[in-house]
C-alpha cells in the first residue's frame, strides 16, 4: 500500500493474523464507545483494505456480519434518506449533502 499512496511505512509491532484479533475490543476513534474486531469475507484485499468499519444497518454484507456478531443495527436514516434525530447536527438532512459536511467537521 505504501506505493499506491506515496507514503511510507514502517512495521512496529508482530505480524498477526486477523483471526487473532476476533473479538478484541477497541476504541471508536471519535465517538465515545467500544468496537469489536469482527470478521467478514466480504472483505478481500481486491475490495478493501482488509479492516474496514461494519455498519450492520447499512448494507447486505454488514448485516449478515452483525448479525453473526449480534451488534446492533442502527441505521439513524429515515424512508427519505434524510438523518434522524440520532445525529442531531445533520437531522433532516440528506445523508449525501451532509457527506461533504462531515468530511470537513
Amino acid at each position: 500500500m505504501a506505493a499506491a499512496t506515496g507514503l511510507t511505512a514502517k512495521q512496529v509491532g508482530p505480524t498477526v493474523k486477523g483471526a487473532d484479533l476476533e473479538h478484541i475490543k477497541t476504541q471508536h476513534p471519535f465517538i465515545e464507545r467500544e468496537s469489536p474486531i469482527v470478521l467478514g469475507t466480504h472483505v478481500t484485499l481486491e475490495a478493501g483494505t482488509g479492516a474496514v468499519h461494519t455498519a450492520p444497518g447499512h448494507g447486505q454484507d454488514d448485516y449478515i456480519v452483525g448479525q453473526r456478531y449480534s451488534l446492533k443495527v442502527y441505521s439513524p436514516v429515515d424512508e427519505k434518506g434524510a438523518f434522524t434525530k440520532d445525529v442531531p447536527e445533520y437531522e433532516g438532512m440528506k445523508v449525501f449533502d451532509a457527506n461533504p459536511l462531515a468530511s470537513n467537521a
